[in-house]
């Protein structure tokens, strides 16, 4: 019975290899290039947004394995692309990340995020959605 036990842990393993398909990470790759497409970014702004290189950008858009830390970046993103597809037209939305704003001292959203002041857009968001002035 030890036996039993032992082998069908690893001849699952093996199965789940030979689907096609089965990649765990190719929902990553879609979700990644996804979002890029929407915000109609090419690479260099869109690794900008995500705080990663092109060549790591490159490599997860055609399935190899992200990191959580990216994962994260990557989640976040969406939501706020979503909130604001909510207050704005979404065809607007990538070109507004890389424009100087107002609201942020004529900076560019994509430095508050490089800078890890996400809190800012997500302020100003807040603000859009509400129709309170800021």
């Amino acid at each position: 019975m030890a036996t039993t036990t032992l082998t069908k842990p690893h001849s699952r393993r093996r199965a789940s290899k030979l689907l096609p398909g089965a990649e765990p990470h190719q929902s990553d790759a879609a979700a990644i290039k996804g979002l890029r497409l929407r915000l109609k970014m090419p690479r260099p702004p869109f690794a900008r947004l995500m705080g990663c290189s092109e060549r790591a950008l490159a490599n997860w858009e055609t399935g190899r394995p992200i990191q959580d830390i990216y994962k994260s970046r990557l989640n976040e993103l969406r939501k706020l692309y979503d909130e604001l597809a909510e207050v704005t037209e979404p065809e607007s939305i990538g070109a507004w990340f890389t424009a100087p704003n107002q609201e942020f001292g004529g900076m560019k959203p994509v430095e508050l995020i490089e800078r890890g002041e996400m809190f800012r857009i997500w302020r100003t968001v807040f603000f859009l959605k509400s129709g309170t002035p800021a």
